[in-house]
């Protein structure tokens, strides 16, 4: 495919004695052991490649190998190929190798030479050495790693702790604005029951003394008609 690009050739540098060198790229990501000076150290977990558009730097992990990605700069999507690039060391053609066959030996599909594909400036990489082949230096490595990575974590903790207590206080002062809430309603609600008690209480006295005045008013309407009527002939 023209728009594939192969797998880079991936390069680390020491720490301690900064020898760049080459490593497998299935131990990206893992613990490696310095040639020349038995430093250990953690290799990165992704290879550097251009983008075949724009020709910015991205990094991109294994797990990304014989897939298609996008640039993050210019969007442009192309294909990383599942293969490394190996030039056979007889004939100087390229060859095509998957990363799990880097180490072994391989037959040139052009001139047939036999050979074991290695990158140039091979390092020592896999599981951590056994405590016997570690030396004082590489301990005090391993040691600021180790302490670096406890730092990130406590860091890391002390944000999720900050972040859960300022929830915390937050969620106290919604909780306590609430409250305040329901007593006012409660409280405003009593008064309403209050007032509409004495307003019922109003209007039964003023229906009693209603009552009472049309009583009173009939009796005089009575009273009225009785002295207006003429008095009965003998």
């Amino acid at each position: 495919m023209s728009d594939s690009v192969p797998i880079p050739h991936p390069i680390v540098s020491c720490p301690q004695c900064h020898r760049s060198q080459w490593v497998r790229p299935k131990y990206l990501g893992r613990v490696a052991r310095c040639k020349r000076c038995s430093e250990i150290f953690r290799v990165a977990r992704h290879v550097k490649i251009a983008c075949p558009q724009c020709q910015r730097e991205l990094r991109v992990k294994p797990i990304h190998f014989g897939h298609k990605v996008s640039c993050r700069y210019c969007t442009h999507r192309f294909r990383i190929s599942e293969f490394l690039v190996f030039p056979c060391p007889s004939c100087r053609r390229p060859l095509r190798i998957k990363p799990k066959h880097v180490g072994r030996k391989i037959r040139c599909t052009h001139c047939d030479h036999l050979f074991r594909a290695w990158g140039s400036k091979r390092i020592e990489s896999g599981k951590e050495p056994a405590a016997a082949t570690l030396t004082p230096r590489s301990l005090a490595g391993e040691n600021v790693l180790l302490r670096q990575r406890l730092q990130a974590l406590e860091k890391e903790v002390g944000q999720v702790r900050e972040g859960l207590e300022n929830q915390r206080q937050q969620w106290e002062i919604e909780r306590e604005s609430l409250a305040d809430v329901i007593d006012s309603s409660r409280c405003e609600a009593s008064r309403l029951r209050l007032d509409l008690e004495q307003a019922l209480a109003r209007i039964e006295r003023f229906q009693q003394e209603a009552q009472q005045r049309v009583e009173e008013w009939d009796r005089e309407r009575k009273a009225l008609i009785a002295q207006l009527q003429p008095p009965a002939n003998p």
